[in-house]
């Protein structure tokens, strides 16, 4: 997850105030858009095997002692305020997805493994995530040979420190406060353990990119479980999770913020909707083909401390929506465009394993993180290229028009299964009972 860099917090909040008139009235002549600038890709890293855990590797070895600059104060991305913590964030699990490879070219085989998130639904029986981290899936290299992959087991992980330390960062020479994982259960996909919504086609953006594990048994209730959030967020903040990489707005993620080190937390806005009407048909079209507007919701990661003195500034939907072009006409139709600058340190932008993460409002889950895009330098993106800086948007997958079909994703034992096994406890209950009299 990308957080702003803690040396610019007084700017950022000083940059919260910027209007949308005033941010239309600097919109300068229109860029045209083309395919080429486009970059979307989902959320999703590569485990480190040889370090299960998930404890990040390759961090610098010192600390500075200081809370918010642990390792290096420019990055940021140690500071405390982005840590999850708190009991609330306790069912937002670490999910591992172990894959089975074959090369069709030379049917060399293998495994690959995944990191992504989720969270406790249904009472704790069931986990929310991402489709595109369950699905089977095939990768094409370079030099044109095709891998097919399988998935064969999900490891579903719960467990934090949410008391003990909380200055220091895992890493060299940093107490490892938070890796203590207490629930772990291996998930072996069937018919009922792994549902992916049928709507998911496996593109990138797809508004049905939401999927359930059933784990066959509650988690243990000292983890969070959570509601749905069944009505439309546009405009709303949101508060963000997920066990993905970690950096700061200026990078993106880096080397030494790994995925799975530590769970993290911050807040954004659901901006809009892709299936807005006020997007143009050439613009729909050249996102999705004959596929049409997929209804996912957009946030954008803005630097406000930019934006307040150009709001143009690293602040994609500003552009896409206020100045940019498809052959010359506009891609946005709307009255004004998209111009808010943001919610200032507190800001941040999902990463590489935030995938399937949950979106809160109110402690419901509203969405689930998808993806990722940039539309590059002459849009907003501070460096161009999509790593979770500043001037990149976020896809999140919808939960309340996802919602009938999760209720109905969602499994538990049978209550004849309960009572017999209640029945079994008692029974040998007793039995130990007249050993401990004879």
């Amino acid at each position: 997850m990308s957080l702003r860099t803690s040396r610019r917090a007084a700017a950022a909040l000083l940059g919260i105030a910027g209007a949308a008139g005033s941010a239309h009235a600097q919109i300068q002549p229109s860029t045209d858009l083309v395919t080429g600038q486009i970059t979307t890709a989902s959320y999703i890293t590569t485990a480190d095997n040889s370090n299960p855990n998930g404890v990040a590797v390759g961090a610098p070895a010192t600390n500075s002692g200081n809370p918010t600059g642990y390792n290096d104060p420019a990055l940021g991305f140690n500071n405390p305020r982005y840590w999850a913590k708190a009991p609330q964030y306790s069912g937002v699990t670490q999910l591992i997805m172990t894959y089975d490879t074959q090369n069709t070219t030379t049917g060399a085989t293998g495994t690959a493994a995944f990191i992504c998130s989720g969270a406790l639904i249904n009472n704790g029986y069931s986990v929310l995530t991402a489709g595109h981290c369950l699905h089977n899936f095939t990768q094409t290299a370079a030099n044109g040979q095709v891998t097919q992959l399988t998935l064969k087991n999900v490891q579903v992980r719960l467990g934090q420190n949410f008391g003990g330390n909380t200055t220091a960062e895992p890493g060299a020479g940093a107490p490892n406060v938070n890796q203590a994982f207490n629930f772990v259960q291996d998930v072996t996909p069937t018919a009922q353990s792994v549902m992916i919504n049928p709507g998911y086609t496996g593109s990138v953006i797809d508004q049905h990119d939401i999927a359930v594990l059933n784990l066959g048994t509650s988690a243990p209730h000292i983890y969070q479980s959570y509601d749905l959030y069944t009505q439309s967020a546009i405009g709303e903040t949101y508060n963000i999770t997920g066990w993905g990489g970690r950096g700061n707005g200026d990078l993106g993620t880096f080397a030494g913020g790994a995925a799975g080190a530590r769970i993290r937390q911050g807040l954004n806005t659901f901006d809009v909707s892709y299936a807005d009407p006020h997007w143009s048909a050439d613009f729909m079209n050249l996102l999705f083909g004959s596929r049409g507007p997929q209804d996912v919701y957009v946030s954008d990661f803005d630097n406000t401390a930019l934006s307040s003195s150009n709001v143009l500034t690293n602040n994609p939907l500003c552009i896409l929506t206020g100045l940019a072009t498809i052959g010359g006409q506009p891609i946005w139709t709307g009255a004004a465009p998209l111009c808010d600058t943001g919610l200032g340190i507190d800001e941040v932008s999902s990463a590489g394993g935030d995938s399937g993460g949950p979106s809160f409002i109110d402690g419901r889950i509203a969405a689930v993180t998808s993806f990722g895009e940039t539309f590059g330098r002459g849009f907003g993106d501070i460096d161009g290229a999509l790593n979770s800086s500043f001037g990149e948007l976020n896809g999140m997958t919808r939960v309340d028009i996802n919602a009938d079909w999760v209720d109905s994703a969602t499994t538990t034992p049978e209550p004849t299964t309960i009572v017999l096994l209640g029945g079994g406890l008692l029974a040998i209950g007793a039995a130990a009972r007249r050993r401990r009299q004879s």
